[in-house]
């Protein structure tokens, strides 16, 4: 018999993109055959609700820049989509 699916969400690092794949992964699991892992920052792991389990790896950003609405300006915006690709 094959392994359930398993489907893994990577959201671009801004707040508009997080809360879509967030809903996804929860209707995709809702008939408790499918598996979800979203890979986030530890910025958007802190929002995630206290009924989702959530297991951190330690790392960091570059000045703490783990979400677009983070930066210190509007300079900053094209390193951050370079570092993002």
């Amino acid at each position: 018999m094959p392994a359930p699916p398993h489907l893994v969400f990577v959201p671009f690092l801004a707040r508009s993109h997080f809360a879509p794949l967030a809903a996804a992964a929860a209707a995709a699991c809702g008939d408790g055959t499918t598996g979800a892992t979203i890979l986030t920052t530890p910025h958007f792991a802190a929002l995630a609700p206290a009924s989702v389990p959530v297991r951190a790896a330690p790392f960091s950003f570059p000045g703490g820049h783990e979400d677009f609405s983070l930066l210190p300006d509007e300079a900053s915006a094209p390193a951050f989509f370079f570092a993002a690709e």
